[in-house]
């Protein structure tokens, strides 16, 4: 915390908390989850993954998010470089550890492996994901912090990823987190793993960000009603 220090931490939290909206993107994800004030989220440090300026496909898994107005397809590109990578739920895995790929480092020696690409479109869908994760059926704990909406992510297949440059251990991307509305107190944190509206940004990402700004008050909109308990809530004898 160099640049805001802890006090300036404390601001933005209060800010948010207290019904404010923050967008973070890119290596400022990783704040608020470093210091426990969302919930929920997890930033791993995979040392199998090597994806330094790649361009990956991101599907969207909340549609009715505000932040996914306006987009007409399931699947986007977008652009990501080695971190952060981050994880939504259930405990760590992929953080240190794990062996290293033989010859990845700084650099990747350009079809030493002919690379498997990705493609968009109809025929590749969320729904056919068959290793997505199943959603979760536990109901909420009566105080628990709400959970954290994923709004587009990483395909499960890592072979279902690469659309362009060099990627090795997408193993450690699978399923992960690409846009998340993280819910503090009264406010939002909306995290982008990719960088949406920086000089990397691919055509269509952009807008994720303006509607994250233009819905900032609304981002609850078309968000599942948390399961009541068995105790005090609905339907209990």
């Amino acid at each position: 915390m160099t640049s805001v220090g802890l006090e300036g931490l404390a601001a933005l939290a209060k800010f948010v908390q207290e019904g404010g909206t923050l967008i973070v993107e890119g290596a400022t994800t990783t704040i608020f989850p470093a210091f426990g004030i969302t919930s929920g989220i997890t930033v791993e440090e995979p040392t199998n993954l090597f994806a330094r300026g790649t361009v990956l496909k991101a599907m969207f898994t909340d549609r009715k998010s505000p932040v996914a107005y306006g987009y007409n397809s399931d699947e986007l590109p977008v652009y990501f470089s080695q971190a952060p990578v981050l994880k939504v739920g259930g405990p760590p895995s992929g953080r240190g550890g794990g062996s290293q790929i033989p010859g990845v480092g700084m650099n990747l020696t350009p079809n030493a492996v002919p690379e498997r690409l990705a493609t968009l479109g109809p025929a590749r869908k969320p729904a056919a994901d068959a290793t997505a994760p199943a959603p979760t059926t536990q109901p909420a704990a009566a105080n628990a912090p709400p959970s954290p909406r994923v709004i587009m992510r990483f395909p499960n297949d890592p072979d279902d990823m690469l659309l362009s440059g060099g990627l090795a251990g997408g193993q450690a991307l699978s399923g992960r987190a690409v846009a998340i509305d993280a819910p503090v107190g009264n406010g939002h944190v909306v995290m982008f793993a990719n960088r949406p509206y920086w000089r990397w940004e691919t055509h269509g990402t952009f807008f994720l960000g303006f509607n994250a700004i233009l819905n900032w008050n609304d981002l609850d909109a078309g968000k599942a009603a948390p399961a009541r308990t068995a105790q005090g809530g609905e339907g209990a004898r």
